[in-house]
């Protein structure tokens, strides 16, 4: 699971996110933008601002796949679904959701494991 604050512009996720991304598990939250531009392929960083952003806009489901890249430049494909939360005693919006292997191109992914 991931939680995204538009406001404060920082991220957290758990230990799962965190091992399917390459990244250290969190303590806590963290740049946004950091963890874009450490994390995400160059050419996708643009795609997920703009999920993002329509998200938050128009009150739907957020959808991105995406490349992380490893330490040694190795891509490998994701998708993260989300969806925008509002808590009454909280004025703004905040996006949470999941990330999964994109099986496409994880052929040894079996499907009904994603659900």
């Amino acid at each position: 699971m991931w939680e995204v604050d538009p406001q404060t512009r920082t991220v957290a996720y758990d230990s799962v996110t965190a091992a399917l991304m390459g990244a250290e598990p969190l303590a806590g939250h963290t740049s946004l933008d950091e963890h874009l531009n450490q994390l995400i392929h160059p050419a996708d960083r643009a795609g997920i601002e703009h999920a993002m952003q329509y998200a938050l806009r128009t009150q739907t489901t957020y959808r991105v796949r995406f490349r992380v890249l490893s330490a040694t430049g190795v891509s490998t494909w994701l998708i993260s679904q989300g969806r925008v939360l509002r808590k009454p005693s909280d004025a703004g919006a905040r996006l949470t959701g999941y990330l999964i292997a994109d099986p496409a191109t994880h052929p040894s992914i079996e499907l009904a494991e994603l659900t």
